[in-house]
């Protein structure tokens, strides 16, 4: 239950919901293919994923969509559905980055039938963007100030809305009946 409300949070910042700087032929092509595609590619869409790669490129693991995974020695691959990211971090130049992370975002890239963009971007560079919008800030309080690795948001860290949801749960007369203390 507790991916539930991960997907719900999620869902809040996906382009379905989000509409915020897109016309309605975008919002509505997005809408379209969330009820295309399979079910594995519909949780893409409201959860990216995001793969953590380790120093020497050999393996990867995906990791939660959250701001410390902002590390300087890992390269990270984001994968929107829409977009397929590939991220060097600070310090570490574009003759540095390994086949392994090329070939794992190109096959992503191939395997589906609509293709997403594909981007290639380093720290600070314009494309980082995308990486930053989607990563959960880790001690948002509300204001917008910039937090550890500089993003800047007013949207509420997962934390804040999990307590949020357990204190709404609380309150109401389905939590007196059922008692889900597992829930959280």
């Amino acid at each position: 239950m507790l991916n539930y409300a991960y997907y719900m949070y999620n869902l809040r910042k996906s382009p379905l919901l989000c509409t915020f700087n897109t016309s309605p032929d975008e919002t509505t092509y997005y809408r379209f293919m969330v009820l295309r595609e399979a079910v594995m590619e519909g949780l893409t869409i409201i959860k990216p994923r995001l793969f953590e790669f380790s120093p020497d490129g050999q393996h990867s693991e995906e990791i939660p969509l959250c701001e410390s995974s902002l590390t300087p020695n890992t390269t990270l691959l984001l994968d929107t559905y829409f977009i397929v990211l590939l991220y060097n971090p600070e310090g570490m130049s574009a003759g540095m980055n390994k086949s392994r992370e090329k070939f794992e975002a190109q096959s992503i890239v191939c395997q589906r039938v609509h293709t997403p963009e594909y981007l290639w971007t380093q720290h600070d560079a314009p494309g980082t963007r995308h990486l930053l919008a989607r990563l959960n800030p880790t001690s948002a309080d509300g204001s917008s100030k910039p937090i550890k690795n500089g993003v800047v948001t007013l949207d509420t860290d997962v934390q804040s809305y999990l307590e949020h949801i357990k204190n709404q749960l609380k309150g109401s007369s389905f939590y007196k009946y059922f008692r889900f203390n597992w829930f959280f």
